[in-house]
């Protein structure tokens, strides 16, 4: 069969599907299929954030906003300057999580991104004081463990670079 010939085929099986189901009316019916992840309007993430403000508002009788304004304290301003880090700092991690998904797996920027709470346990016991019991701290241990044995980095396994055949 020719291409020409391949295209009249087509072209009919066009004007027959057409015809037969898309027409409504004498008009062209286009339907289109939905998407099954379809994401939530933007204002419906913040409807949890509406009770919450709302009991202490009313039930605890105290200003959730109490804490940053009105700046007339060093201590509100100090909240101020900690939240604006803590923002830029969770800024960062977004941007670099994708900078890192172009040279790693998904898999990868995962495991690690999700280790995040053996950090934040290791760093809590030197910057905030927090004991930590022997189940801590193995526990820490075996999920960096576990973090190296999934990622596999070039330095232990002796290859020049990440696997990146698996993207």
């Amino acid at each position: 069969m020719s291409q020409s010939e391949k295209n009249v085929d087509d072209e009919e099986q066009l004007k027959d599907l057409l015809n037969e189901s898309n027409q409504v009316d004498g008009k062209l019916k286009i339907t289109v299929p939905e998407s099954p992840n379809k994401l939530p309007p933007p204002p419906v993430k913040t409807v949890p954030a509406i009770p919450i403000v709302l009991y202490f508002i009313h039930v605890k009788k105290e200003n959730v906003f109490d804490t940053v304004y009105p700046f007339d304290s060093k201590e509100k301003i100090w909240n101020l300057v900690i939240l604006m880090i803590r923002g830029f700092l969770i800024c960062s991690m977004v941007l670099t999580r994708f900078y890192a998904i172009q040279y790693l797996t998904v898999a990868d920027v995962t495991v690690i991104s999700h280790s995040g709470p053996v950090f934040v346990t290791i760093l809590a016991h030197f910057f905030l004081d927090e004991k930590c019991g022997v189940v801590s701290i193995l526990v820490s241990i075996l999920t960096g463990f576990g973090v190296v044995v999934i990622v596999r980095p070039p330095f232990i396994t002796g290859s020049e670079s990440f696997d990146t055949g698996m993207l």
